[in-house]
């Protein structure tokens, strides 16, 4: 319950600050909504330019001939191309490329882009410094120009301090000719005339230019998650510009990455097509040999034995042919091995080598690196998970290792094997007719290379078919593309976030303006500073002979304090003061005894005002002679002082004209004693005091009276005073005090 009421005088205070210091609100949302229009004014339209292109890793194509294809593995390596994208070694070519329109930019009220009336040749930067200044070219009369660096608002401040800043002598350059400074030398070719200053941009060599520009406004990233496609996005001031930029990266891009990617795949198939073409030239003289060997021996038939060494013979030289080939691709593999490699280098030879154990190996491998990146971007490299996938790459990098060079062994083993058994066909065949003998020969030469012709010639397919998907997997599916309207700054939304801002400070300040004003503003600041009870709200004014609404906040106050005073038989004594002088106090006594009066109670206002008393004038009371003060000084009785006023049953004691010795006193017996006596004749008695803290003994009449009512008036009394009273009500036990609010 306790709660709830809190949260009720929370939310009303905070709709008195929003009602009250509204004009704050106001003030900071126009000056939050101008600030958003200045800065939409003064910010450069950005726009962007994308494309969309096909990269390695589409599922679709892992299996070429049945085999693991370990370039498309996952999506590592879509992870790997846009790290890729994003470096400096491919975006210096695209720089390269791009150069004019990044190395120098040129200003007036926008960037002139390739409408600039001048052009700079044989550019050196000198100092770094100047590439985070404007040059300002100021044009002359004649042929003739002056430059100045732009000054911020840092360099203004530091000359204001006399603080060294960037600055050039004051000279003047011609057109054509050598301009040489400490931080940069160029020259400037006019291309057109014209009489406005231009400001030029250096941005320095390929480094300066994706450092301070490209890194900041290109963005690559997948299209979707389980998609190999990469949007690649940069963003500029000039479409045109962020446009030819796009299609530079991604042509060079994809044009590097192909080579790259099939860099291993030519190796073996230059090497196939070596072997083809040198085939090819075997099998055509064979050929020649043996049809030319049977023309001349009238075409002798071999003998059954003869038949069967030549077959079995040419069984051995292909099968020595064909090891011969792996032999020179393991060679290769091992050579890259001993010299670093990378699993795509590897992977073509062996799959013509068919050697499943270590592509499955090298499958693996990709994994944990997968894995081994994903675990980074979370954890340090002391977390178990990653040191256990290190060790994991390790032992698999060993493992691959290792297979290569046994499959080496083994290649070499089975040629020398081979090379036996073929030195045994041969010792047999020299047991043979000579004829004969040659026939077999020549007819196991030719068979030899017409198989391994189509050996080759199988082994180019395969490695073309491998070829062509390296090619296939990168494609440009949407080239570069930009925005017609500028994607920033966005207008609606900075006006949008410059209104809520501007809300939202306003409200702070209220609120802050409501909670450490130093003034009292409503009845809750009252109770939470004082602790006391509030009869009631009255407005400002006089309220003599009025009706109706007017009266209808008194009558609540006068109700309430019957109820305070409810049991207490006699004259009620009810002492009214203010923690401040002001009138509206003594007006809030002459009304409320107005209001007793409607009810037909007979009430006497007493007016303890000495420093500036003026009930009796408020009642228009006239031939006053004496009054409180004359009473306690002894110079006048009880009955002289007591005077009517046109309201039955209400009359007043004015201040007197003894004042100035009463002032000191006023509640000396004399009072105590008239108020005993005054008591018998009248249902209540209200004692109109001044200032409590500018007469310090009306304290004592807090403690005599039936009821203490403190004026207290909105705007006007301090909250400071306001804890002072709560410090009397706790010095002398106070309990019968209470106080009502008067607004503005």
């Amino acid at each position: 319950m306790e709660n709830q009421l809190n949260s009720d005088v929370s939310l009303k205070r905070f709709k008195r600050a929003i009602i009250k210091y509204r004009y704050l609100i106001y003030i900071s949302t126009i000056l939050a909504i101008s600030a958003g229009v200045l800065y939409l004014k003064y910010q450069v339209s950005i726009y962007k330019a994308y494309s969309i292109v096909k990269v390695k890793g589409d599922r679709e194509s892992k299996k070429i001939n049945g085999l693991l294809d370990i370039y498309s593995y996952g999506d590592g390596g879509v992870k790997e191309d846009i790290a890729l994208l994003q470096t400096f070694n491919i975006n210096r070519k695209a720089i390269e490329r791009s150069i004019d329109d990044f190395q120098v930019q040129y200003f007036q009220d926008v960037e002139l882009y390739r409408n600039s009336p001048i052009e700079l040749e044989d550019i050196e930067i000198k100092d770094k410094e100047i590439l985070k200044r404007r040059v300002i070219l100021i044009p002359t009369d004649g042929d003739s120009f002056h430059l100045m660096v732009e000054k911020s608002i840092l360099d203004r401040v530091k000359i204001a301090l006399d603080r060294e800043v960037m600055e050039l002598k004051s000279r003047e350059f011609h057109y054509g000719e050598s301009v040489d400074t400490r931080y940069f030398k160029f020259k400037v070719k006019r291309l057109s005339k014209f009489n406005s200053p231009i400001a030029i941009k250096l941005n320095g060599g390929y480094r300066d230019i994706y450092e301070g520009i490209i890194k900041g406004s290109l963005k690559v990233s997948q299209l979707e998650e389980d998609v190999s496609m990469v949007e690649i996005t940069f963003r500029d001031s000039v479409r045109e510009r962020a446009i030819k930029y796009i299609d530079n990266l991604t042509d060079i891009f994809i044009k590097e990455s192909i080579l790259n990617k099939s860099e291993q795949s030519n190796r073996v198939l230059k090497f196939i097509n070596g072997e083809l073409e040198r085939m090819r030239r075997r099998l055509e003289e064979s050929e020649k040999r043996l049809e030319s060997y049977r023309v001349s021996n009238d075409a002798i038939s071999p003998s059954t034995q003869a038949s069967t060494l030549i077959k079995d013979l040419s069984s051995i030289d292909i099968k020595i042919s064909q090891n011969r080939v792996k032999r020179e691709l393991i060679d290769s593999l091992v050579a890259l091995v001993d010299g670093g490699y990378s699993v795509e280098r590897l992977a073509p030879s062996l799959m013509q080598l068919n050697e499943r154990p270590t592509l499955k190996l090298i499958e693996l491998l990709q994994k944990s690196e997968m894995r081994l990146r994903g675990l980074l971007s979370e954890f340090t490299d002391r977390h178990p998970d990653v040191i256990s996938t290190r060790e994991n790459i390790v032992s698999l990098r060993t493992q691959i290792e290792h297979n290569i060079k046994n499959l080496q062994l083994h290649i070499k083993r089975v040629e020398r094997d081979l090379e036996g058994m073929k030195s045994s066909y041969e010792r047999r065949l020299k047991g043979l007719p000579v004829k004969e003998r040659i026939l077999i020969n020549l007819n196991r030469d030719h068979e030899v290379s017409s198989k391994m012709y189509n050996f080759l010639l199988q082994k180019q397919t395969e490695s073309e078919i491998m070829r062509a998907s390296k090619i296939s997997e990168y494609k440009i599916i949407d080239r570069a593309y930009g925005s017609d309207r500028p994607v920033a700054p966005k207008g609606g939304l900075v006006l949008m976030g410059s209104t809520i801002l501007g809300l939202i400070l306003g409200l702070i300040l209220a609120i802050l303006r409501d909670n450490f004003g130093d003034k009292v503003e409503d009845i809750e600041q009252i109770k939470e500073i004082a602790d006391i009870r509030v009869y009631g709200e009255v407005d400002r004014g006089l309220l003599l002979d009025r009706s109706g609404d007017a009266l209808h906040s008194y009558r609540d106050i006068r109700a309430n304090i019957q109820l305070a005073l409810n049991g207490i038989d006699g004259g009620r004594v009810i002492f009214i003061s203010s923690i401040s002088p002001n009138s509206s106090k003594d007006i809030f006594s002459a009304n409320l005894g107005y209001a007793l009066h409607l009810a037909n109670y007979k009430a006497l206002i007493i007016d303890l005002n000495f420093k500036r008393p003026i009930v009796d004038r408020i009642f228009k009371v006239s031939g006053v002679d004496y009054g409180i003060s004359d009473y306690m000084a002894g110079l006048s009785p009880m009955n002289s002082i007591i005077y009517s006023t046109k309201y039955r049953g209400l009359h007043i004691i004015p201040a007197g004209g003894g004042v100035s010795k009463s002032y000191e006193r006023p509640s000396n017996s004399r009072l105590s004693e008239l108020i005993s006596r005054l008591k018998r004749g009248y249902d209540y008695i209200i004692f109109n005091g001044a200032s409590i803290m500018d007469i310090p003994d009306n304290k004592q009449l807090l403690l005599d009276s039936s009821l203490n009512i403190i004026h207290i008036k909105q705007g006007v009394t301090k909250k400071w005073d306001l804890e002072q009273i709560a410090d009397l009500i706790d010095e002398y036990q106070i309990s019968n005090i209470g106080a009502v609010f008067e607004r503005r």
